[in-house]
């Protein structure tokens, strides 16, 4: 399935994705979280 050689490049990018989003998502609830008066 995976050609040795381009796997590694693919999986990198995605894996950078990824972390990008969960770090996007985490820096929002921490936005809303500090903005609402709890």
């Amino acid at each position: 399935m995976f050609r040795h050689g381009c796997c590694c490049e693919e999986w990198h990018k995605t894996m950078r994705i990824v972390v990008y989003v969960i770090a996007s998502l985490v820096h929002g609830l921490v936005l809303v979280s500090t903005a609402l008066p709890y």
